[in-house]
């Protein structure tokens, strides 16, 4: 890629790295497959066109490297980054399926063992970014995707355009303000997300554990609900989502068991409390361990 393109194409070479394959599309940019000119290694390198400033790109990578300080397992390595006149770029550990793709494979059918396989370990990508002082903010399954050889069997978080730090400069939570806009999706977000407030880790939790649900019984109540505006859809999302946790035996149904445990956790967490990983990771690990059906992942076979 010469630095005057304003598009990348397959065979373009940018600073040593040779784009190989379009792997997808975000909001921002693009995401492709690209092999190094001389050591022949092959990752991933995310573009995104340079707008007004806006240096959203450069912050996922602040977000990387600070993982990757702390020694955390489950997200990409920042291999290297840069930009030109029209982009920016970084280059990170190729991975392979996404749990929105692993959905698909399967037939948007997991079975439960499945399903709380992906929990346990999307959990534990959340619990590291938090321990290194960030909100995730867009929690779903096409921001978890499962490693290469190896690392076929663990789960990595991705993807930290919507994140936010949740410290101040003196390390003390930041405080609630209830100016800020609405971030992360309709399906997943919390129902106080809705609510144009900051968020906490807890907010990440009720994300994890709407997608839990989705991944369990194929479906969210609120999947097609829509209003007649933005703000109108908002509302409607976020009452409804009140209901359902005010209702747990409705909106539990078909769901194991330890789900009403793991909700009555999730619901005695406030604002600035740290999120009780360990117990919820207990809860899934005592519900697989007593599974009598089949303990394999077919994406693994």
């Amino acid at each position: 890629m010469s630095s005057d393109s304003s598009d990348c194409e397959i065979d373009d070479v940018l600073d040593g790295w040779i784009v190989e394959k379009f792997l997808g599309r975000g909001a921002f940019g693009c995401v492709y497959q690209v092999v190094h000119e001389k050591t022949k290694q092959k990752e991933a390198m995310k573009i995104e066109k340079r707008l007004f400033g806006y240096d959203k790109l450069f912050f996922e990578i602040e977000v990387m490297k600070k993982l990757e300080t702390f020694g955390a397992k489950r997200c990409c390595k920042c291999i290297a980054y840069g930009e030109n006149r029209h982009f920016r770029y970084v280059v990170m550990t190729l991975m392979g399926m996404s749990v929105s793709e692993v959905l698909k494979s399967c037939e948007n059918s997991l079975s439960i063992y499945e399903a709380m396989y992906i929990g346990m370990e999307s959990l534990h990508a959340i619990e590291e970014l938090h321990n290194v002082g960030f909100l995730h903010q867009d929690i779903k399954p096409q921001n978890f995707v499962f490693g290469l050889h190896s690392n076929s069997h663990i789960l990595h978080i991705i993807d930290f355009g919507s994140a936010a730090s949740f410290l101040l400069e003196d390390g003390s939570h930041r405080p609630k303000d209830d100016k800020k806009g609405f971030t992360g999706s309709y399906l997943y977000a919390s129902a106080y997300a809705m609510s144009h407030s900051t968020l906490s880790r807890n907010d990440d939790i009720w994300s994890w554990f709407f997608m839990l649900i989705k991944l369990t019984v194929g479906k969210l109540p609120w999947t097609k609900l829509r209003g007649n505006s933005y703000t109108h859809t908002l509302l409607l999302n976020q009452q409804t989502k009140y209901h359902y946790m005010a209702n747990p035996v409705e909106f539990l149904t078909d769901c194991p068991i330890c789900y009403f445990k793991i909700m009555e956790t999730v619901e005695e967490e406030n604002f600035f409390a740290v999120p009780e990983y360990n117990a919820i990771q207990s809860i899934l690990k005592e519900a697989m361990n007593a599974w009598t059906g089949k303990k394999s992942l077919r994406w693994l076979a």
